[in-house]
């Protein structure tokens, strides 16, 4: 036999004497992978979710500031808060434009609210000023 018969042997010999220690471990090692795999998709539908509830009162905030009722509209912008760090899929415009995240997002989102609501309230109390 040659040396690479030999190797082949020695080796498939060792897999039939332990293959009570390597089973188990294969078995428990594609349990594993299936498992991340499941969490990564719940995680993802449970992003989308809350992503969609915040888009809903991104709306009420547009209409709170169009009904000029400023306190209510920063009080909802308060809630645009998202709790997950994962890649906002559709925020990439371009293949060379960074990825963005939820949190981030929706982190950009609320300050550009309040800038605004706060930028309309002091405005307004300078128009009301000058008259």
């Amino acid at each position: 036999m040659t040396s690479r018969e030999e190797s082949d042997k020695a080796f498939f010999d060792g897999l039939k004497k332990y293959w009570f220690i390597w089973a188990p471990l294969s078995v428990f090692l594609i349990f594993w992978i299936f498992q991340s795999n499941q969490n990564e998709e719940d995680l993802d539908k449970k992003s989308k979710q809350i992503s969609l509830k915040l888009e809903t009162i991104e709306d009420q905030i547009n209409i709170e500031i169009q009904n000029n009722n400023k306190d209510k509209a920063l009080s909802l912008t308060n809630q645009l808060v998202h709790p997950h760090h994962i890649i906002y899929l559709g925020t990439k415009e371009n293949w060379y434009s960074e990825d963005k995240y939820y949190d981030e997002y929706w982190n950009e989102k609320r300050k550009f609210y309040k800038k605004k609501i706060l930028n309309d309230t002091l405005n307004q109390q300078t128009i009301n000023e000058t008259e």
